[in-house]
């Protein structure tokens, strides 16, 4: 991915089971945490996420319906417990319009730039066409919007590099991840100025994402420090040590004190613990 121009689009292919973990708040998944950090890449390089409106389309639909169904689900079962007990609390449950407003704003904080791609005619007719003549991503099933989700792609090579994260196999040569992108989809963009990859997951990607970080010793100790010294000072004392020289300089200062003897005679810059 270093390869990469500093203006790109990263296009991927959204799916209702991934919807929780990209969006609606559970950081304990790893698919969240790898959001994240494709997030913090993407600011980082100043890209851009490609946001296609069949994907749009198809997410929020689906959130819709789930939420609906949830919604449903709920109101059922407390009729049915109504019905044993006789007299429950009012289940309070989002309206419609509740649900429409999350679903409106499913999008709206993704925390990176967005480049939205409107439903065209030529991206639809590129899509029936591949149906029509069995190619991939439609030559198993007639995925109409995998075709458009590709010409898309195809369109946006024009003016960036590309990446597109799917675990759909259709678009791999013989659905095999290891084979790369299909045959006939590579020879639709041989001639393209910008560079395209294929990816089948944000897993891939992230062991992709590397950010040189300069860390400061000094900052680190002290940190360390400053947050535990109470738990590392009691150690010490219950086993019979205390803090040594240099540690209690860190904790003061943050940087190493210069090498002098103490009052023993000792190096007290090397010291840690003492008896």
């Amino acid at each position: 991915m270093s390869h990469f121009k500093e203006q790109r689009s990263l296009v991927r292919r959204l799916k209702w089971r991934n919807l929780p973990r990209l969006r609606l708040g559970d950081r304990k998944r790893g698919r969240s945490r790898h959001f994240a950090v494709a997030r913090v890449y993407l600011q980082q390089k100043h890209a851009r996420l490609a946001l296609p409106e069949v994907v749009r389309l198809e997410v929020e639909h689906n959130l819709r319906n789930r939420l609906r169904d949830y919604v449903a689900t709920l109101q059922s079962t407390h009729r049915q417990l109504l019905t044993v007990f006789g007299t429950l609390k009012e289940l309070v449950v989002p309206d419609a319009t509740a649900i429409e407003g999350r679903v409106t704003e499913l999008f709206g904080n993704l925390g990176v730039e967005v480049l939205e791609i409107p439903f065209s005619l030529p991206s639809a007719k590129s899509s029936f066409l591949k149906a029509i003549d069995k190619l991939p991503p439609s030559d198993r099933t007639q995925e109409f919007k995998d075709g458009v989700l590709w010409a898309d792609c195809a369109g946006l090579l024009k003016n960036d590099d590309v990446c597109l994260i799917t675990a759909d196999k259709a678009f791999f040569q013989e659905r095999d991840y290891t084979k790369g992108l299909s045959k006939n989809l590579a020879a639709e963009i041989a001639d393209a100025v910008h560079a395209f990859s294929l990816l089948p997951s944000l897993d891939q990607l992230v062991r992709d994402l590397r950010i040189e970080v300069a860390i400061d010793e000094n900052v680190l100790v002290r940190a360390y420090l400053d947050k535990s010294f109470e738990a590392i000072d009691g150690l010490l004392k219950r086993n019979g040590f205390v803090l040594g020289e240099k540690l209690g300089w860190f904790l003061r200062y943050g940087a190493p004190r210069s090498r002098q003897p103490s009052e023993s005679g000792r190096d007290s810059s090397l010291s840690a613990v003492e008896w």
